[in-house]
Formats: structure tokens, sequence, C-alpha cells
């Protein structure tokens, strides 16, 4: 039995990284679907999904919650009619490289309204490939 080298391993490795990623973005936009401050129940579910995947992956979670409070939503015509619980979610990790470095990623998990299944982008995006 052959072991893979570095490279087929690294290939490897991004496949599957790629596969998780899939598995991860068909969860949160097909099985949680939409998730925004109109469907509470599901924006719920998200955080527990994110806060489960990222403690999988060796991260220290911790959230910063706060409440949205009924009325005017932005500069839209929709009105939130109840208070709603929402949450940052801080995912660190101390490199093994370079551990004094920091590194921010920022993104969104929710969705704009109630009837979308992902965040509304200006431009597509692809992950992986």
């Amino acid at each position: 039995m052959t072991h893979p080298d570095e490279e087929q391993y690294a290939e490897m490795e991004q496949i599957a990284l790629v596969d998780r990623l899939k598995r991860d973005i068909e969860t949160l936009a097909g099985k949680i679907g939409p998730r925004s401050i109109f469907v509470p129940e599901a924006l719920d579910r998200s955080v527990n999904f994110l806060v489960h995947r990222f403690s999988e992956l060796g991260y220290r979670v911790s959230q910063q919650s706060y409440f949205v409070e009924p009325g005017n939503v932005g500069n839209s015509d929709c009105v939130l009619s109840q208070r709603v619980k929402v949450a940052n979610i801080i995912a660190e990790k101390t490199g093994t490289t370079r551990p004094d470095e920091i590194v921010i990623l920022g993104a969104h998990y929710d969705t704009t309204f109630d009837n979308v299944p992902g965040a509304q982008l200006s431009k597509p995006v692809q992950v992986g490939y």
C-alpha cells in the first residue's frame, strides 16, 4: 500500500474542505432556510449550528448577543412585531506557526428577509473550487 505524497495529501485536504463547506452551506441554506429577524427560530438554529461547527473544528466560541426591538426595520416598509435576540459569533484559534498574528474574518449568517435562502450579495460567490 502506498501513502500519498505531500501534493496528493494537500489535494485530498482541499477536496475534503470543499465538501465540508458545501455541506455546511446546504445545511444553512437548505435545511435551516431563511434566517432573519422575521424567522427567529431559524436564526437560533443557525447560531446553534455554527457554534457547534466552530467548536468541532477546535475554535473557542463566544457570542455577543443583543436584541432588535419591535418597529420599522431600516429604511424599509417591514415592521418587526416582536423583540428578537440576535448574536455575533466569535470563533478564536491560536495559530501554530504565527501565534502572535491576528486574522479577522467577518461574514453574515443571516438572510435579508423571510423568503430567501441566503444573504443577498451584489456579486455571485463560489466556495472552494
